[in-house]
């Protein structure tokens, strides 16, 4: 399994100092699925992290910013213990979902 992580939107700011639309703040979703005997378990989680102003010299025009470039960022700012621990939480919902310890429904003789 591997996790996908996705950005949902981005918040910026249109004259940071010198700079003009910075990316400040970025909505992220993280997401796997496994499929087993052709069904198909997965998990998602989701967040909203702040961006540190960038250097001058390493900023990316908006225009030119690649969704793996706000990734990057992104896993960056969060810090890969979160990291890990989203991807953790991800196999686990999944791995909740292929044995669940719960059921839902009414007994059969009810449906006469």
């Amino acid at each position: 399994m591997t996790v996908t992580w996705n950005v949902t939107n981005l918040k910026r700011t249109k004259t940071l100092g010198k700079l003009s639309d910075v990316i400040t703040v970025v909505h992220w979703e993280a997401s796997d699925t496994e499929t087993v005997d052709g069904v198909n378990y997965s998990g998602n989680f989701s967040g909203t992290i702040g961006l540190e102003s960038p250097e001058e010299s390493g900023f990316v025009d908006f225009d030119s910013v690649t969704k793996e470039n706000v990734i990057a960022w992104t896993k960056a700012a969060l810090g890969s213990e979160y990291v890990a621990s989203v991807e953790s939480s991800i196999a686990g919902i999944i791995a909740k979902k292929k044995a669940p310890v719960t059921s839902m429904g009414v007994p059969s003789a009810w449906s006469s």
